[in-house]
């Protein structure tokens, strides 16, 4: 085993916090999902130790790899700000201490502009990890960056990075770094990689099952229709594993076995129970839940739906399908719903999330010069297959569930398909014209 999986960590804070970083479990799924693969590089990912995870290659090739979720009202990462809060430092300690193989960034905020900002450091590391040769723009970046861990030193102890007194004010009065330092920082960036600009909280899962979990999976060899599904296992996987305790499934043996008496085996015993494998990964995905039969049900309200769409440019053949998906959300209402008082906040929250996505499509899609009921809703159902609002975890209902709720919606006006109009009104003209059209075929005369 690598040293870096024989080492107590330091702290374990962040198996006490998962609440708090939902985010962090998207980023591993990432890493978590090549081992769908059968030729993936992958041994074996370990959560929460050292870092936020490590991803272990071989016996030799081990990254540690840091989350960092930035708030967009806090803009991009300065140099200094990235080096500290954003966990640079406690990378360059971990491999400092470690002799990790390389590490990585990965955080939703963009990165500072220029030479010696946040920028120019991720376009050096780039460079030298190409094996190019120091010139005065790799230079001048290395002593920033160098520059910028030594003042997150002066604000916390991390390994390998000498304590320095404050520099002057005047760029010009300070001491450059100290040289053995500046060895092991041109050494420490030609192994850090920075991933910024990832999907926000909101976006993230949506975007990973288009963009990570759906071409994986056919690149496998895997039916993709319940890619979302997959997806959702194998973050819950990752939040399980994040917090896991050895202790768990294993107290008896804790309390009667010699072996689990010493600090060696406890450390093997707590990286086993956060450790991630193939077959972990494998067994995830084949228990996924079966997703749901959409089943018919027998409604009222179609007649509003119906007239809605049309209104809106959709033909007659997704009219039929849109009453269709709307009775098997109700359908699988029913079987869901547990007749307890918190059914009826489930729904309404998910109607809240529902309306919230269909106005923001709305506000894309509409336009005054032509029909829009067919990109309302090819876009809307587009978005909900994709994650756009994710059900609680007692609701076993697939997209075309989340689907039908919107129509359903619609059937009640709250979603539209077109200008707005009154829908009464129109049903009544409607029920005229029909009236008058079989007393025209009748014969009877008024």
């Amino acid at each position: 085993m690598n040293v870096a999986l024989e080492t107590a960590p330091e702290e374990d804070s962040g198996a006490q916090t998962q609440d708090r970083y939902a985010w962090q479990h998207h980023c591993t799924a990432v890493d978590c999902a090549t081992m769908i693969l059968e030729d993936s590089e992958v041994q074996r990912i370990v959560c929460e130790i050292h870092e936020d995870y490590v991803v272990v290659r071989g016996e030799d090739d081990i990254e540690f790899v840091s989350c960092k979720h930035r708030e967009a009202s806090q803009g991009p990462w300065s140099l200094i700000d990235i080096c500290l809060a954003g966990g640079i430092a406690h990378l360059f300690s971990r491999w400092h201490s470690m002799s990790a193989s390389r590490v990585r960034l990965m955080t939703n905020a963009g990165l500072k502009s220029g030479a010696s900002e946040a920028g120019g450091l991720l376009k050096a590391c780039s460079r030298i990890a190409d094996g190019e040769p120091f010139d005065d723009d790799l230079t001048l970046c290395r002593d920033e960056f160098a520059n910028a861990l030594l003042a997150a030193r002066r604000q916390k102890k991390f390994s390998g990075i000498p304590e320095t007194p404050k520099p002057p004010r005047k760029k010009a009065d300070r001491s450059p770094p100290p040289p053995d330092f500046l060895e092991l920082v041109e050494k420490f960036m030609s192994v850090l990689r920075i991933c910024p600009d990832l999907p926000a909280r909101t976006y993230i899962r949506t975007q990973h099952i288009e963009n990570v979990m759906r071409p994986t999976l056919d690149a496998g060899g895997h039916d993709t229709t319940a890619s979302g599904e997959c997806y959702d296992a194998l973050v819950t996987l990752v939040a399980a594993r994040n917090s896991a305790d050895p202790l768990r499934g294993q107290y008896a043996s804790w309390l009667t076995e010699p072996k689990f008496g010493s600090a060696k085996a406890s450390l093997a015993a707590l990286v086993l129970s956060r450790t991630i494998v193939r077959e972990d990964v494998l067994q995830t995905l084949a228990s996924s839940p079966d997703r749901p039969l959409l089943r018919r049900w027998t409604t009222t309200g179609h007649e509003r739906l119906r007239i809605k769409l049309v209104a809106g440019g959709v033909r007659g053949t997704r009219v039929n399908g849109a009453l269709r998906l709307r009775e098997a959300w109700q359908a699988q209402w029913e079987e869901s719903k547990r007749d307890l008082p918190g059914d009826e906040a489930e729904r309404q929250d998910l109607e809240a999330k529902i309306l919230d996505l269909a106005g923001d499509v709305e506000a894309e899609v509409a336009t005054t010069d032509a029909e829009w009921g067919d990109r309302m809703y090819e876009t809307l159902r587009a978005r909900l297959r994709g994650g756009g609002v994710t059900p609680v975890s007692s609701l076993a209902l697939t997209a075309e569930h989340l689907f039908g709720l919107a129509l359903d919606l619609a059937s009640e006006c709250e979603v539209w398909f077109s200008d707005e109009f009154d829908v009464e009104a129109a049903l009544a003209e409607v029920g005229r014209a029909t009236s008058f059209g079989v007393i025209q075929e009748s014969g009877v005369t008024q």
